[in-house]
């Protein structure tokens, strides 16, 4: 009886040590383990500011919708109204999913299309084309849902 109680439990354990993600690949989930980035593409890992989503350009706003992705695979950003956060994937050939995307949940005083847009975006999105200073999400290679470009820093001018 105790075998079969070590047996059950050795089984348990080693179905918690693995994680399949969407695209097949067996992730270590244990506490303290670092996550595969054999696929991470550094030139993604940044905050990307949005110009256009689902074919509109984005109207001027007080405050600008953006993605940052980093090399942990944590995806969050500022969607126009709400604050986002969430996993990201990354496969052969240019592909990408997010997951587990959360929102805050903020009342906005006007409608927000861009928000609902920029979220559909998101967990549509199966690829995407990185040129130059440019991120483009796409699904199945039709038109793009979102294109976003580099933020990138701006040297402070000195005072005279």
């Amino acid at each position: 009886m105790s075998a079969t109680i070590f047996l059950f439990k050795l089984i348990l354990v080693l179905s918690a040590a693995k994680e399949e993600d969407a695209g097949g690949n067996l992730h270590k989930i244990f506490a303290g383990s670092t996550p595969d980035t054999t696929r991470i593409n550094s030139d993604l890992c940044q905050k990307w500011r949005l110009t256009e989503v689902r074919g509109k350009s984005i109207p001027g706003m007080a405050k600008i919708p953006f993605l940052q992705l980093n090399a942990s695979f944590q995806a969050d950003g500022f969607s126009g109204c709400n604050r986002f956060f969430g996993t990201y994937s990354l496969g052969d050939n240019h592909r990408i999913t997010f997951s587990a995307i959360r929102m805050t949940k903020m009342a906005c005083i006007q409608e927000n299309t861009v928000e609902a847009d920029f979220m559909v975006a998101l967990s549509s999105a199966d690829g995407y084309v990185l040129r130059n200073d440019t991120l483009l999400l796409i699904k199945a290679r039709m038109a793009p849902l979102a294109r976003l470009v580099a933020m990138r820093a701006t040297p402070l001018k000195k005072k005279k």
